[in-house]
């Protein structure tokens, strides 16, 4: 099977490209997006919300807090990881594994 070749036409890049222009000129982003709380309302906090109440909230841990496992936990168990735990290891998942900041 050919797999299908991708094409726009140079109206479609002209386009594109004056867009980019302008926003470059201006210094306003294109889209631009603001955290929202549990509400949905603009919040000041961008801060992880988790549903006590969504499907299978006790099998992922909403009882116990979404508890997050410690880094030989985490680590023992890998990848799944164990159902309690999949909330807390992937919304902490940096405070878990080392990190480091790249420029």
């Amino acid at each position: 099977m050919r797999a299908k070749s991708l094409s726009f036409s140079r109206r479609d890049a002209l386009v594109g490209i004056a867009a980019s222009v302008a926003q470059m000129a201006t210094g306003t982003p294109l889209v631009t997006a603001k955290p929202i709380d549990a509400s949905g309302n603009a919040a000041g906090n961008a801060a992880p919300v988790f549903s006590a109440t969504g499907p299978d909230a006790e099998l992922y841990g909403a009882a116990q807090g979404f508890p997050v496992p410690t880094y030989v936990e985490a680590v023992l168990q890998g990848n799944p990881y164990k159902p309690e735990h999949r909330v807390g290891v992937f919304s902490h998942f940096d405070e878990i594994y080392p990190t480091r900041r790249i420029k």
